[in-house]
This record gives C-alpha cells, sequence and structure tokens, in this order.
C-alpha cells in the first residue's frame, strides 16, 4: 500500500484529488506551474472555486498530511539539472 502521493497540478481536478488521499492520512505534496496557488495552498486557503474544498484544504494542511505545496516552473517547463 502507498503512503505518500505528489501531485502535479493543482487546479479543478488536482487539488480535490489531494485533498482526498490527504483526508484518507495520505502524505501529499502538489506541484503547481502558479506561485500564486502554491502560495495560496500553503497557507490553508484554495485558489480554484470549489465548494467546502477550503474547509478539507485548511484541515489537511493543519493536519501535516498535505505538505508543503510548490512551484514548479524552472523544472516542469525545461530547465537543465546542470544549470
Amino acid at each position: 500500500m502507498f503512503n505518500r502521493i505528489s501531485m502535479i497540478g493543482l487546479g479543478y481536478i488536482g487539488l480535490p484529488t489531494a485533498t482526498l488521499f490527504a483526508a484518507r492520512e495520505k502524505q501529499v505534496i502538489g506541484v503547481d506551474l502558479s506561485q500564486h496557488a502554491a502560495d495560496t495552498i500553503n497557507a490553508g486557503r484554495i485558489h480554484i472555486v470549489e465548494p467546502e474544498l477550503d474547509m478539507l484544504v485548511h484541515a489537511a494542511i493543519n493536519q501535516g498530511y498535505l505538505g508543503k505545496t510548490f512551484s514548479g516552473t524552472r523544472f516542469l517547463l525545461g530547465r537543465s539539472r546542470h544549470q
């Protein structure tokens, strides 16, 4: 069984999916191209409109199951690992 999940993309599909895994006590790390999205989620808020998702994200962050989310722009857009 798995206990850690990486979610690439935290929009209307990725964020609810990540949050549901976190609600099942799985450790979830999220990556999104948007720094704003990452900062908002890390603050326990959401950047999309989805009823009641804000409460679930806030709880998942506070309980430590939705880990630090970060913007992966430079990596996802092809930055060389040697630069």
